[in-house]
This record gives C-alpha cells, sequence and structure tokens, in this order.
C-alpha cells in the first residue's frame, strides 16, 4: 500500500511541476500500476508521457490484458502498430491472448501473420500462445498443424494444451491419440 502512495505522490509531483516525464520513470510507473491492477492509474501515467518505448507499451497492453479487458489491450496493440515502436514477444502474446478471450479469429490470425512478417523469432512460448489462441477459437486443425511442427520445441505446456483444444473441441479420439502418445 506503502508503494502505491508513493507512485501516485511522484506522478503527482512530476504532473504539478510541469516536467515533462522522463520515458524510464514514466515506464516505471506505468508498469508498477498495471502489475498491481490500478488501470486508471497505469493509464494516466502512460497519458502524460509525451514518448513512449516497447516497454512503455508493452506495460499498459499487457496490464488491461491480465485484468480481462481485452478490447482496450487490443484497440492499444492496433495504436502502438500505427506507431514506430515494434512490439515485443511478451505484447503480442498479450494480444493473442485477448483475441484468444473475445474469440477474434481474424484479429488473432493477423497478429500470427504480424509475427512471420516481421521474422519474429516463435520460441516455445509463443508458438503455445498462438497453439492456444487456435484451440480457443475452435480452429483446431490449425492448432494440430502448428503441433506437429513443433517436434523439436514441445514442452508439457504445448502437449496440454493441445490435448485440451481436442477435448474443448469434441476431438476426444484425437486427445486421447495424443495422450498416449505423451
Amino acid at each position: 500500500l506503502r508503494d502505491i502512495v508513493f507512485a501516485r505522490q511522484i506522478q503527482s509531483f512530476v504532473v504539478r511541476s510541469g516536467f515533462e516525464i522522463d520515458v524510464y520513470v514514466g515506464t516505471s510507473l506505468v508498469n508498477f500500476y498495471s502489475k498491481v491492477g490500478l488501470m486508471d492509474d497505469a493509464w494516466s501515467a502512460f497519458d502524460h508521457l509525451p514518448v513512449k518505448n516497447s516497454v512503455t507499451w508493452t506495460a499498459v497492453i499487457v496490464g488491461y490484458s491480465q485484468i480481462g479487458s481485452n478490447m482496450i489491450a487490443l484497440n492499444l496493440f492496433d495504436s502502438m502498430l500505427k506507431t514506430d515502436v515494434r512490439p515485443d514477444k511478451f505484447v503480442i502474446s498479450s494480444a493473442i491472448s485477448a483475441c484468444s478471450s473475445l474469440n477474434f479469429i481474424d484479429n488473432g490470425k493477423q497478429i500470427h501473420g504480424y509475427l512471420y512478417r516481421n521474422e519474429i523469432e516463435l520460441d516455445i512460448s509463443m508458438n503455445n500462445v498462438v497453439l492456444d489462441f487456435y484451440t480457443k477459437c475452435r480452429k483446431v486443425n490449425v492448432a494440430s498443424k502448428l503441433f506437429e511442427t513443433m517436434t523439436d520445441s514441445r514442452n508439457i505446456v504445448s502437449w496440454t494444451t493441445m490435448i485440451a483444444g481436442y477435448m474443448q473441441n469434441s476431438c476426444d479420439t484425437d486427445a486421447m491419440v495424443l495422450f498416449a502418445e505423451m
């Protein structure tokens, strides 16, 4: 609680003083407020920043996504893409997860395509997020194809996501076969 009060005092001092808030201080405030779920404060700190970097955008987008405000997170992600700031895998993961929650298949496919067009490495965690997206959006055939390409990089999350995806999409036999392969 003391940290929240202190963060608000810092932000208030900077705003009242008329200083242009430094991107690193502002990003720290956005990140802190986001992590404790105070998104109104996170937005205020974000909005007052004249310059925003990748970490700033990631903090606010991930924050909104984590509290379930997925539409806001996706709108912010879209706004970020219109700037010269390149999204990293953390913010892209949050955007894809937001698409899963909203069942926005077209948006999620566009973001998945963005990964390839911009040659962003699809590490195991990113592949798992994309796998989860396709299974939750009832595109189990696409998820299955992705899973098959992950032969050297599957982990327990990959297996569990695919098995659960089969089950959620009434592909019980496929789930049992995959479970037996584990």
